[in-house]
């Protein structure tokens, strides 16, 4: 087993700037192998190993149903009104546009005007 250091800083949180920033170090104790892993109390059983396979395959089966049964409201969203203003506005502010000034060009376009 190794020690390995990590550092860190939180300047943010929740959204709110953090000052002074808050600085942070420690340390974490890692395997150098698998038979080192496997010997430990940390590797998981066999129902642990089966119940995060089980989790991993339901949570894709659902991730694939759901793609399947939005497919046509994800189709007709990106035919809306309201999808094109969303990525035109989008690209304006990515352009450098400010918010108001994007928002207001988006406005004098027909084909993007929201109801």
């Amino acid at each position: 087993m190794r020690t390995s250091p990590f550092s860190g800083s939180v300047d943010t949180y929740q959204g709110q700037s953090v000052s002074p920033v808050i600085a942070y170090s420690g340390e974490a104790e890692q395997y150098e192998n698998l038979t080192e892993a496997k010997q430990s109390e940390d590797w998981p059983g066999d129902n642990e190993i089966l119940k995060w396979i089980n989790t991993r395959s339901l949570t894709a089966a659902k991730a694939k149903k759901y793609q399947e049964v939005t497919k046509t409201l994800k189709e007709n969203y990106e035919k809306s009104p309201a999808y094109l203003r969303k990525q035109f506005v989008d690209a304006a502010l990515l352009a450098g546009m400010q918010h108001d000034a994007a928002n207001a060009l988006a406005d004098s376009m027909p084909n993007l005007r929201v109801s």
